[in-house]
């Protein structure tokens, strides 16, 4: 089969018809305008997919095609030149414009041969052939499928084989939350004066989990891991649960790996997960002061590398016995503009699995640009 692919602006619109339509690609033409920028983003996504065909051992021949002219006649002729000495070739215009998508498509099914449509917040794959409508869903990608087609690498995750065994011990910590927020300050301020005694239940299970060993912390990373990684192994759990397709905790990426090494873009994810060939993330802050504005700013910007459907959730437990936090760190103007990007804010003084339920149930839902604002 060879592929005809207009290069839309969204590159990640296109991932999940490729991904499932893998085995059968004998070629992709990358139809690309001769812009100067559009030339640089074809370039790099050609190579992105020759090395994504590479290591999965896919037959892969990626050609860049650049169109001049958009009159009929030009089109024409390319039309022909692309079909050329292939039976099946099938049209994609993924993310594209309008007029090439309908003059191209046009030519494909004037002359019998099909063209293939993929809605990225359904995972739905349509094909179009003489007269005829087949759609069926995607293929489901990982996290590292996904990255890999958009030529990022992860460099770092944190395996579940590593805490997984403390499931139950972390889980009965936010059961008692309350609680556990005490004896959590009381020891990361080093306060001697609590009353410790009186926590038995919860200094026993931090005993158990290695982060205290005779009431004192076991090493440097034991403090680190009680004042974030053990509420990012808690939000973990429940986004398991959810029944995401793919999770990883402490996702680091490098959106450049094959740049020079000054000009690498690195970012961490406390949580990263993929649901119907869609990314999501969710930045989990177990503290009482947090700059809103600037992490929604943050994560609209982080969230556009992996394109328009990604979404993002940010969970802020802020441990203030006055209820200032959410007019303090996410108030009325910054929520707004959160949704306007795509990002959702959980905030609270104590973590209400239900409440954190019906976030992950948007992030797990079908939103469409003109949805996604209200949601």
């Amino acid at each position: 089969m060879r592929l005809v692919t207009l290069l839309g602006e969204d590159l990640a619109q296109s991932l999940g018809a490729l991904y499932t339509l893998r085995q059968e690609i004998r070629e992709i033409l990358l139809l690309v305008n001769h812009d100067k920028e559009e030339q640089q983003r074809g370039e790099r996504f050609k190579q992105n997919l020759q090395n994504f065909g590479r290591t999965k051992g896919l037959k892969w021949r990626v050609m860049m095609i650049t169109i001049h002219k958009s009159d009929i006649n030009d089109l024409k002729q390319l039309y022909q030149m692309m079909i050329e000495d292939e039976k099946e070739t099938i049209f994609f215009p993924s993310d594209a414009t309008t007029a090439l998508t309908l003059i191209l498509s046009s030519f494909f099914l004037q002359d019998g041969r099909s063209v293939l449509s993929y809605d990225a917040y359904e995972n739905q794959i349509c094909y179009i052939k003489q007269g005829t409508i087949t759609t069926y869903k995607a293929d489901l990608m990982s996290i590292a499928t996904y990255c890999a087609m958009l030529g990022y690498e992860i460099v770092e995750t944190i395996s579940e084989k590593q805490f997984i065994h403390n499931k139950e011990e972390v889980l009965q910590l936010f059961k008692h939350e309350a609680r556990f927020q005490k004896v959590r300050r009381a020891l990361l301020n080093n306060d001697n004066d609590f009353p410790y005694k009186h926590y038995g239940d919860i200094m026993k299970i931090l005993h158990n989990i290695g982060i205290l060993k005779k009431n004192q912390f076991t090493h440097e990373s034991a403090r680190r891991r009680l004042q974030g990684q053990l509420f990012e192994e808690y939000v973990y759990w429940h986004c398991k649960e959810a029944g995401f397709d793919d999770v990883l905790l402490g996702c680091k990426i490098d959106f450049s790996p094959n740049s020079e090494e000054k000009s690498h873009v690195f970012n961490e994810f406390d949580i990263l997960f993929i649901d119907d060939n869609r990314i999501g993330t969710v930045e989990c802050k177990y503290v009482h002061r947090l700059d809103g504005l600037a992490f929604v700013y943050k994560y609209d910007a982080i969230i556009d590398y992996f394109g328009r459907t990604a979404r993002a959730l940010i969970v802020n437990i802020y441990q203030r016995e006055k209820k200032r936090g959410r007019e303090e760190n996410f108030y009325g103007s910054v929520l707004r503009r959160a949704r306007l990007g795509n990002v959702r804010v959980y905030t609270d003084q104590i973590f209400d699995p239900s409440r954190f339920q019906t976030h992950l149930s948007w992030m797990k839902g079908h939103h469409h640009p003109s949805s996604a604002t209200k949601a």
